[in-house]
């Protein structure tokens, strides 16, 4: 007697990157949140500030906001598995990092009571540098035409492999591994 080979296939559950990054979003949303929180309680309790105390207050405030609701709709957006809430709350916590950012240049700029203007030029022109990739995500996301925002879905939701976004260290990066090694 001949006994049948049972071939069992396993199957392999389908990447979604968007739901599978999840938890590390989370994780990085908290981490923000307790930080913002710690440089609000220094700034408020700072006495070197004396004017426009406000400014550094209300852009960490406005940023600790973002990501605490960031975190509370990325959650609902895995329970409710919609890739457009989490999207439309990507925005906010995009912004959030953005009013993070700029919050701790004005702190800066109004602690150490800088005099001349191109100090705190410096300092804003450093904070946009170190936002830039937040803007640019939350200007893409708003500026992306139909077809190219359902290719980003589809991507997130693993339809699609995602593209291959090459940023200015991996260009220097790779420069530098090819010229080391040629």
């Amino acid at each position: 007697m001949d006994e049948k080979k049972k071939t069992h296939k396993i199957k392999i559950p389908k990447k979604i990157p968007w739901r599978d990054n999840a938890f590390s979003m989370a994780t990085l949303y908290s981490i923000l949140t307790a930080m913002v929180g710690v440089l609000l309680a220094l700034i408020i309790a700072d006495k070197e500030i004396k004017d426009d105390w406000h400014w550094p207050i209300a852009m960490l405030g406005v940023s600790f906001i973002c990501f605490i609701w960031g975190t509370e709709k990325l959650s609902d957006a895995l329970d409710e598995d919609d890739v457009d809430k989490y999207l439309a709350w990507f925005e906010v916590y995009n912004f959030g990092v953005v009013m993070m950012f700029f919050g701790m240049a004005t702190y800066i700029y109004l602690h150490y009571q800088l005099l001349f203007w191109y100090d705190g030029l410096l300092i804003f022109v450093i904070a946009f540098i170190a936002s830039l990739k937040w803007i640019i995500d939350f200007i893409d996301l708003i500026r992306y035409n139909n077809m190219k925002y359902d290719k980003y879905r589809k991507e997130l939701k693993g339809d699609l492999p995602p593209e291959q976004d090459r940023d200015l260290i991996m260009n220097i990066f790779e420069w530098t591994r090819r010229k080391i090694h040629d």
